[in-house]
């Protein structure tokens, strides 16, 4: 009687990552893969949103396109439930890991449902955060579904563990923040305050060396404060010595290009893409971050790293990337007069910029190194595998 070929063991554990946007893979997760590779054998599930950005990326992993979208649709998600949940049926993980809200929900149950014996979740920060009424309540509800069925959670910072333990949506013993919070870290030799210039872009933006340069880095969004950063700038236009100029960078998602011109005309200069956000940076005085909700706020980290004061609400997930009057500045979240109060004293205090230029890279070099949070999260992923299957 023939034996059953047994599979031949493994050489590194496996990890299948997922997540619904070619975006995110691209700005925080490329240099996590290409380390983890090195010691587990990753394969990627993706959402088919901008598929194009994959043909540009070679990852040192498998990739496989689902039919993930962002939005809710009940027949498209049920869809990529199956999907997702055939794919790891073959797969056979060790280790599953969810990242973004959408990717969490359908990825979790699918790996419920596959067996997978290790399912960890990274919470980024909340949609429903400042919502209100039954919106809230709903997808409060889906965050406390979706952490139930991890064998682990992790959040992006601190205090963002910490909203969600009093919340409700964690346990008070649930969840994990790698070292001091962020996704991936900083690059801190990309951000380095000493390269040159990129001289094609100040021609680009028009800048003369007269300005006091705010930029916003980031997806325009209404809950990302565009409308109180436009009116911070209207006010601090005439408490400042030299002129103030606003650039604006990121695609626009809800409209507010018209706004911002509308407001500030001349002073606003808005560009809807790039994939050398350090060049931007390099070229501002300050990088501003008014959200009203944030899981983390990683162009902070890159801002400090350049030696760049910042100035961002004072909110979860934020006063985890900012000292506040070490690094940048706080402010109350919607109030305009002070966040105009802000930028005309890094604007009109030299001593104090320099100060918060020298704290921010110190911070960024020590704290937030991508090396070493990468590290910590390889580390992380190793002790989930050790632990064996999960009960639950």
């Amino acid at each position: 009687m023939m034996q059953e070929k047994q599979p031949a063991p493994r050489l590194k554990p496996r990890i299948v990552v997922i997540m619904h946007s070619a975006l995110n893979l691209k700005f925080f997760w490329v240099p996590i893969i290409e380390v983890l590779s090195k010691e587990f054998e990753v394969i990627l599930y993706v959402g088919n949103d901008s598929l194009e950005i994959l043909e540009d990326l070679s990852l040192p992993c498998r990739i496989v396109k689902v039919p993930l979208a962002r939005k809710i649709n009940l027949i498209e998600d049920l869809k990529a439930l199956w999907f997702i949940y055939r794919s790891l049926r073959r797969d056979k993980p060790d280790l599953l890991q969810t990242i973004t809200p959408k990717a969490g929900l359908i990825g979790m149950m699918a790996g419920v449902f596959a067996r997978t014996p290790r399912r960890v979740h990274t919470f980024q920060g909340q949609v429903w955060a400042t919502a209100s009424g039954l919106k809230r309540h709903f997808f409060r509800l889906i965050d406390k579904f979706v952490g139930s069925l991890c064998t682990a959670v992790l959040t992006v910072s601190q205090t963002e563990l910490d909203f969600l333990r009093r919340e409700g949506v964690l346990n008070p013993s649930q969840g994990h923040v790698i070292g001091k919070g962020s996704i991936s870290g900083v690059n801190i030799e990309k951000f380095s305050p000493s390269r040159p210039p990129n001289e094609r872009l100040v021609e680009d933006l028009g800048i003369t060396g007269q300005e006091f340069i705010v930029l916003f880095l980031g997806r325009l969004q209404r809950d990302k404060g565009l409308h109180v950063l436009a009116e911070a700038m209207d006010i601090a236009r005439s408490k400042t010595r030299n002129r103030l100029k606003l650039v604006v960078v990121g695609p626009d998602e809800d409209d507010l290009s018209s706004m911002l011109a509308m407001r500030l005309g001349d002073d606003v200069v808005i560009r809807p893409y790039t994939d050398t956000p350090e060049d931007y940076i390099r070229l501002a005085h300050v990088v501003a971050l008014p959200s009203f909700r944030e899981g983390f706020g990683s162009v902070l980290i890159e801002a400090a790293a350049t030696a760049r004061p910042t100035i961002a609400s004072r909110i979860y997930g934020i006063n985890c990337a900012v000292r506040d009057g070490e690094t940048g500045i706080l402010f109350e979240a919607g109030n305009a007069a002070e966040m105009a109060d802000a930028i005309e004293r890094l604007s009109n205090d030299e001593k104090l910029y320099q100060k918060m230029s020298r704290s921010g890279r110190q911070m960024a070099k020590s704290e937030f190194e991508q090396g070493q949070v990468i590290d910590g999260l390889a580390s992380y992923y190793r002790q989930q595998l050790n632990k064996g299957p999960s009960l639950k």
